[in-house]
C-alpha cells in the first residue's frame, strides 16, 4: 500500500509537540520515528473503516504493508490523470523501489 501523508498537517503536528517549527524536506519528516507513530496511528483508524465496507466483506486482511511517498501524486508528474485518477501503471513505474520495500506492517 503506497500512503502519501498530507505533509502540512504533520508539520503542524510536529510543531506543536516541538513548540518551534523545523524546516525539513519531507523525506527528512518521514524520517522521524514520532511522525511515522502519529502517522500510522491515523491511517489504523481509517484502515478498520474501509475493511468494514461492502466491498472488503469477504477478504480475510489481517495485516497490510505500506510505503509512505514523499511527494503528492500530480498530473504534471503523470501519476494522475486530468480527472484525478490514479495511473497505475505509472505509479507503479516511478515508486516501484517503494513497493518493493515496505517501510512498515499495521495490524487491522
Amino acid at each position: 500500500c503506497l500512503l502519501v501523508p498530507n505533509f502540512e498537517e504533520l508539520r503542524e503536528w510536529q510543531a506543536k509537540r516541538l513548540g518551534h517549527k523545523r524546516e525539513q524536506s519531507n523525506i527528512q519528516l518521514l524520517s522521524d520515528g514520532a511522525i511515522k507513530a502519529y502517522f500510522v496511528s491515523k491511517m489504523h483508524g481509517v484502515s478498520r473503516q474501509v475493511l468494514e465496507t461492502s466491498d472488503f466483506a469477504d477478504a480475510n486482511i489481517t495485516k497490510v504493508q505500506y510505503s509512505l511517498l514523499p511527494e503528492d501524486l500530480s498530473v504534471s508528474e503523470g501519476t494522475l490523470a486530468c480527472d484525478d485518477s490514479v495511473r497505475r501503471a505509472a505509479v507503479r513505474e516511478r515508486y516501484h523501489s517503494f513497493l518493493d520495500k515496505p517501510v512498515g506492517e499495521m495490524a487491522i
